[in-house]
């Protein structure tokens, strides 16, 4: 997976989790036929891939007929702010972040 990072925020934590959708020939090919690419092709090819999945499936002993485990994989990612604060400085006119105001109080400035 590639490494996602923003100065806005504490680095990306990430995990995967493994899990299974029961699922027929039928109700898998209606979910595919909601995806984007299917939606947006010309109907005649959308019907022409959803002929070759229907057939596919069909052929597939362990899709023939009945319910079957999809496998899935999703993958999550959070990403937390990074607990950096600007302050500004109005005797100074410029701004810092809090470490370095906190510096600052126990310096006595």
């Amino acid at each position: 997976m590639r490494e996602v990072t923003h100065p806005a925020f504490d680095p990306f934590e990430s995990d995967r989790f493994r899990h299974t959708q029961r699922r027929t020939a039928e109700t898998l090919l209606e979910t595919i036929a909601t995806y984007s690419k299917v939606i947006v092709s010309a109907p005649e090819e959308s019907a022409a891939l959803l002929g070759r999945l229907r057939r596919f499936l069909a052929a597939n002993p362990a899709t023939a007929s009945g319910e079957f485990d999809l496998p899935l994989i999703t993958t999550v990612r959070r990403a937390r702010p990074a607990l950096t604060f600007f302050v500004l400085d109005l005797d100074r006119g410029r701004g810092s972040t809090l470490e370095s105001c906190a510096g600052n109080l126990w310096d006595g400035h």
